[in-house]
């Protein structure tokens, strides 16, 4: 039953440089040895082993093998626990990061006719591993439907939730969410009028051009614009932090933790279901301070090499020709890893996330729900209901704070 729903499905690797995906295309079935007549080629033929273990738990996990000693196959567990069956992926039909696949088999992109690429990148099990950097040691026991089961449950009635009062709890002030609008609005315009000068050929670039026939014209005008009012929305975020109590409890709530570090331990033994529950956040999460951080320090990367761009006949003069050129190079690098980084991870921890779809409004509202301050942010509930010492209305913390907060940069909310 399982292998048939499975083709059509996509296969999605988050990587550090991208995200990796293929569309499930062909697919085999491994009956278990509760079966009768069992199946001789299934892993699980024999019962359970330290190898196989992951086939005999909870359906939708991940069953990543080694085969001649280097190369991986991946299969999908679809039993309940006690009882072993799986999906053997044998072939995708690659959707996304051909590119970066293609270096992972060792292949010359540009040197094959991409139908015949398309063929050779994902056409057999390892194949399609190697691609998708798939390996035994980081995804097998993986669980690839953890959240979506348990909305599944929740919706059943298999899962009970517990009752929760409605009642909302500041997240973000007006002047905050100000804060952020303005980051979101320049920095969309940046990476938009900035990679249009980088690859003006690129297909989003002609199709802007065929509509606005003199974009180019006003396409420098537009990014040093918009650059301004990112450095102008730092400088208001700075001048927040240091002379408002709120700004500056927010700086004090966002500093890195020990605590932070057993958080993303603990986070990862939850995501591989290696542990009952996840971690207790409490205002700010691990990763809503790795992503504010290095949103800052980016801003402050593209603020120098952008005036050093824009200012290129006295930045020659200063720095030479080589720093000017340094500087165009980390310009790019810092842009495609911002990028990169609100795309693949703040995209999908503030909307594509099963827990949060289609959105967490709080950068809109500036509200969160108990039920989302119980399910992400419980450490700063409980101390927020401490410091009230009574029940009902609506919560503001004293110090609390934006989770996608305005000069901030990407968060989960």
């Amino acid at each position: 039953l399982v292998a048939p729903r499975l083709l059509g499905k996509l296969l999605v690797h988050r990587a550090g440089s991208g995200v990796l995906a293929g569309r499930i295309v062909e697919a085999e079935a491994y009956l278990g040895p509760h079966n009768d007549p069992p199946d001789p080629a299934a892993h699980s033929f024999r019962g359970p082993t330290p190898r196989n273990l992951v086939l005999f738990g909870l359906g939708g996990h991940a069953y990543v093998y080694t085969i001649y000693g280097q190369y991986f196959c991946m299969n999908v567990s679809c039993e309940f626990e006690g009882r072993a069956g799986c999906v053997l992926l044998r072939a995708l039909e690659p959707v996304a990061g051909m590119e970066e696949m293609a270096g992972n088999r060792g292949l010359a992109s540009d040197g094959m006719a991409s139908e015949k690429l398309a063929r050779e990148l994902t056409s057999g099990p390892s194949r399609l591993c190697q691609a998708l950097g798939l390996t035994k040691l980081l995804h097998n026991g993986l669980d690839l439907v953890k959240k979506v089961r348990r909305k599944i449950g929740i919706q059943k009635g298999l899962i009970v939730e517990e009752a929760v009062p409605h009642r909302l709890y500041l997240r973000m002030t007006v002047n905050e969410r100000i804060q952020h609008g303005t980051l979101v609005v320049s920095f969309v315009t940046l990476v938009i009028t900035g990679f249009m000068l980088q690859f003006p050929d690129a297909w989003w670039v002609i199709h802007i051009r065929r509509h606005f026939t003199h974009v180019f014209e006003w396409r420098g005008i537009i990014h040093r614009v918009a650059g301004v009012v990112l450095v102008a929305a730092g400088v208001w975020h700075f001048a927040y932090l240091a002379f408002t109590v709120r700004g500056r409890q927010l700086f004090r709530d966002l500093l890195p933790r020990i605590k932070d570090g057993f958080d993303a331990y603990g986070i990862l033994r939850y995501n591989l279901g290696l542990a009952p529950e996840k971690p207790k956040f409490a205002r700010f999460s691990y990763i809503e301070k790795t992503e504010y951080w290095a949103m800052m320090w980016g801003s402050i990367v593209m603020g120098i090499t952008g005036a050093l761009l824009w200012f290129e006949n006295t930045s020659i003069n200063l720095i030479t020709k080589l720093g000017y050129d340094i500087s165009k190079t980390v310009h790019l690098y810092e842009a495609v890893l911002a990028t990169l980084a609100i795309i693949v991870w703040h995209f999908y921890f503030v909307i594509f996330n099963p827990d949060v779809y289609p959105m967490n409004l709080s950068w809109l509202t500036g509200w969160l729900s108990e039920k989302e301050m119980i399910e992400d942010h419980p450490l700063e509930l409980e101390r927020l209901q401490r410091e009230a010492g009574k029940d009902g209305g609506h919560g503001e913390a004293p110090g609390g704070g934006p989770a996608d907060g305005p000069g901030e940069g990407p968060a989960k909310g």
